[in-house]
């Protein structure tokens, strides 16, 4: 059975709470002996057929063998016991299973109301006042109203809304250091490239001033004097053209760093922007919504502004201002 989240002791107050409920609605009308046995009976008639997709609804019902069997408490004390189950729910169980097994317990609640119709001269009614009154109770009791659910909904809506905010400020942290990490790597790289460079270079020169030396051993003076000079200049533009590429090489290795770095920036700003707007969105409350709560006096308020700004614009367009 579905039972892991709660106690023991939790666990029988949600067993015994279709029986609190029934305690309830028996002590706000005690009609005759006949009526409460009805209700007895809608009870135990209400549980056998009910079905639910709640595996924890289910299990309620399957062990009901284990709920006590009378209760024996005040109707203050029965409220208070079903307060409790309220506040359990909240805390211990999910949104859907928590209305899961308050539509069940308010359903059982209706199921006994109805079980017997108090006669009046023009007739019965399933439900009297008096058991109207007790039901209003018990939903404010275990948090069943209809603003206990429009609540649920809206901290659901909001708490969503800022698990993807979080979620989202951390793949724009997890990305910035990815692309640091990819420009460490890449700056590593080049260092290397360029040693490797650096020392192929001078392993090229060093031969090469080897093999000239040779040659010049092997030269008349004249000749070598000519050799010299002609390789004096090789090495002067030669040096000259290297400063070159290096200066070259330079520049566009700073313009693309340049332009990776504002790339970069650029995809930080709108990650920022995006998780700005999330959470202006999560924290926004729809127009909608006010004009669902709207009293009379706001009606008012709200119709004579808007006729305001209507005869200001005529206003205005009137004289040309705009």
């Amino acid at each position: 059975m579905a039972t892991g989240k709660f106690s023991a002791t939790e666990w029988k107050q949600l067993l015994n709470a279709p029986q609190l409920i029934h305690h309830l609605l028996t002590e706000s009308d005690r009609g005759t002996l006949f009526t409460r046995r009805s209700e007895a009976k809608a009870l135990q008639t209400y549980l056998k057929s009910a079905r639910s997709q709640s595996d924890l609804v289910r299990s309620i019902i399957a062990e009901q063998k284990d709920a006590d069997d009378k209760i024996e408490a005040s109707p203050e004390d029965a409220k208070r016991m079903l307060a409790q189950v309220g506040t359990l729910l909240e805390t211990k169980a999910d949104e859907v299973e928590g209305d899961a097994i308050r539509d069940f317990l308010m359903n059982a609640g209706e199921a006994i109301a109805e079980a017997a119709r108090e006669q009046t001269l023009r007739g019965g009614k399933a439900v009297s006042a008096a058991e109207r009154k007790t039901l209003d109770e018990i939903a404010t009791a275990l948090k069943a109203t209809d603003a206990d659910k429009r609540r649920r909904r809206e901290a659901a809506v909001a708490a969503e809304a800022k698990k993807q905010a979080e979620e989202q400020e951390q793949k724009a942290k997890r990305d910035a250091e990815i692309q640091k990490k990819a420009a460490a790597a890449r700056e590593q790289r080049q260092a290397e490239a360029q040693k490797k460079e650096e020392e192929a270079r001078k392993e090229r020169e060093a031969e090469a001033r080897k093999k000239a030396q040779m040659a010049r051993q092997q030269r008349p003076a004249a000749t070598q004097k000519k050799a010299d000079e002609r390789e004096t200049e090789t090495e002067k533009y030669v040096q000259e053209l290297k400063e070159k590429r290096e200066a070259q090489f330079k520049k566009a290795e700073e313009e693309k760093a340049r332009r990776e770095a504002e790339a970069v920036k650029r995809e930080v700003e709108a990650a920022k922007r995006e998780l700005e707007e999330m959470k202006r969105e999560a924290e926004a409350v729809s127009y909608t919504h006010l004009r669902a709560h709207e009293t009379p006096e706001h009606l008012v308020c709200r119709l004579l502004l808007e006729k305001k700004k209507k005869t200001n614009k005529k206003n205005r367009r009137k004289n040309g201002l705009f």
